[in-house]
């Protein structure tokens, strides 16, 4: 019931479609700069 409002809520939808984009920004750069900082110290 709760998905289904939502769902009908375009503005909503979008808001957190967004919002998953850029913590999965943030997480992936989080993870790439320490795959960088790995690599840099020679932890290979």
């Amino acid at each position: 019931m709760f998905l289904k409002k939502v769902l009908n809520q375009p503005n909503l939808v979008g808001t957190m479609m967004i919002a998953l984009m850029v913590c999965g920004g943030f997480i992936y750069a989080f993870a790439f700069d320490g795959f960088n900082v790995e690599t840099a110290t020679g932890a290979k």
